[in-house]
């Protein structure tokens, strides 16, 4: 037959708090009796009520189990110890799981809208001044330089302001590898700007200034800006690693110097 002070090691040393509970109880319960000419006041008979419900409760919780042939105090005892673990721990539900992540989402997104503006408010300010500054800019004969600065300079200051804004709470590599493929994955969103061009200037034969704006700056931009937020996300800033091993791996590239 196996004794309370078995279920106490059974617990964990749960047991020993939960009989100091009790002996308080009784002792205050006691006191208090006897302080008050054999009746306990409003408060004090609540209490006492509401332990005597929690423990009574947690007792009629206990399954037939092994505990089942224990004395009664000793399988109260392990019902009110496996009550208090059971609500200790409260899943969270898939629906707050979803809200959590939309809401990351959308920070996430309004954040890289931000970024995107700033950049393109860069890039077009930029090559402007080098070609047209003081009516000849430095780079007036130059356009295709001054484009390639302007859009070098927009895309660095776009790395930056995702990386240490945006995406700042995902995970981390060196710098170095994340400028090189932050570039890639932009010239690779610029291809897929020219392809709808291109598909609807020459393949559709549609070559007005509208359809050329339509394919171009909406359609286009579009695509590519979507590309550029998931490529970002999955490889630039990817999450951050649940294997501990690949976690230490992740943190020990990302202060590698450049």
């Amino acid at each position: 037959m196996a004794t309370e002070d078995d279920v106490g090691n059974d617990l964990g040393g749960g047991l020993p708090a939960i009989r100091r509970e009790e002996t308080q109880v009784h002792t205050e319960g006691g006191r208090r009796s006897r302080g008050h000419s054999g009746e306990l006041s409003t408060s004090d008979e609540t209490n006492a009520r509401s332990t005597r419900d929690r423990i009574h409760s947690a007792t009629l919780l206990v399954p037939p189990l092994w505990w089942s042939n224990l004395p009664p105090r000793a399988a109260t005892i392990h019902a009110v110890s496996q009550q208090g673990l059971n609500n200790s721990v409260v899943p969270t539900s898939w629906l707050d799981r979803v809200r959590s992540s939309l809401s990351v989402l959308a920070r996430e997104i309004a954040k890289f809208g931000v970024v995107g503006l700033s950049a393109f408010v860069i890039d077009v300010g930029l090559f402007n001044i080098l070609m047209f500054a003081g009516g000849d800019g430095p780079l007036n004969d130059k356009p295709l330089t001054a484009k390639a600065i302007s859009v070098i300079a927009a895309t660095t200051f776009a790395y930056f302001g995702n990386r240490f804004w945006t995406f700042r709470h995902r995970g981390r590599t060196h710098m170095g590898r994340e400028y090189l493929l932050f570039f890639g994955l932009n010239g690779i969103a610029m291809i897929i700007a020219l392809s709808c061009l291109w598909f609807s200037h020459y393949a559709l034969g549609l070559d007005s200034v509208l359809a050329d704006n339509i394919s171009a700056n909406v359609v286009g931009l579009a695509l590519g800006t979507l590309f550029r937020f998931w490529s970002y996300r999955k490889w630039v800033f990817p999450a951050i690693p649940d294997d501990d091993a690949d976690r230490e791996l992740a943190e020990r590239d990302a202060v590698t110097p450049i």
